[in-house]
């Protein structure tokens, strides 16, 4: 075969379009190799915000909500507790409450949707058992954590994975559960954290359950520290 202009021609548009070719499968081969690996790094990220969702975060009914749910499936009732936590990665309502005909009766509710879906009849409330929830003068979830928070003495522990209210002593208490959220295990950090639900003071209570009472201390480290700061002479 003579190779003249135009055969030489020929071949080097073949050579132009099988190299082309070639870099089109391999960036396509390393777009779809990033892809994966963005959508592994982001599914991971999802994980593990979803392990420690901060109730405030999460797309839940309120708690109002919830106590509606309980106070309209039985006409009229008082509640004892509700607690929000998760169980097997979904958030959950649990109600303990006294019906109209005075039967102790548990709800379990779904707060991604309110549907209830369990129901628990305890038979009879005992006779003295009637520590229920005054809701007239208590702190709303949002400012009550906001009291919380500083009680936890760690400005990186300020998630809130769970929380309970409840009646003790005649005080309605929220019970608070906060993480720092991190991945480490040996650097995670967990504490609980109890207030008086109208006075947003932290509630101190003994391992005998008596001679519980409210903390005079509000001291958080940037406040410890500044008290034993020495000033300048």
């Amino acid at each position: 075969m003579k190779y003249t202009k135009k055969n030489i021609c020929i071949v080097n548009k073949k050579v132009i379009m099988i190299s082309l070719s070639a870099l089109i499968c391999i960036s396509s081969v390393a777009c779809t190799d990033n892809k994966k690996k963005d959508s592994q790094v982001g599914k991971a990220t999802v994980e593990r915000t979803e392990d420690f969702s901060d109730v405030r975060m999460a797309k839940i009914i309120g708690p109002q909500q919830a106590i509606l749910k309980f106070t309209t499936a039985n006409k009229a009732s008082s509640i004892i507790s509700l607690e929000l936590k998760k169980v097997n990665n979904k958030f959950l309502y649990f109600l303990d409450g006294v019906t109209k005909t005075k039967e102790n009766q548990i709800l379990t509710i779904d707060a991604s949707n309110g549907n209830i879906i369990k129901t628990e009849n305890k038979g009879p409330l005992g006779k003295g058992n009637n520590k229920f929830i005054d809701f007239a003068t208590t702190l709303d979830l949002k400012d009550a954590i906001e009291k919380a928070t500083p009680y936890t003495k760690d400005a990186n522990v300020n998630i809130v994975e769970s929380y309970s209210f409840y009646n003790k002593d005649g005080k309605n208490l929220y019970k608070f559960n906060f993480t720092n959220a991190a991945e480490n295990e040996k650097e995670l950090i967990k504490k609980t954290i109890i207030i008086d639900a109208e006075t947003g003071k932290e509630y101190i209570e003994s391992k005998d359950n008596k001679n519980s009472k409210e903390s005079n201390n509000t001291d958080t480290e940037d406040t410890k520290s500044k008290k034993s700061t020495p000033t300048g002479e």
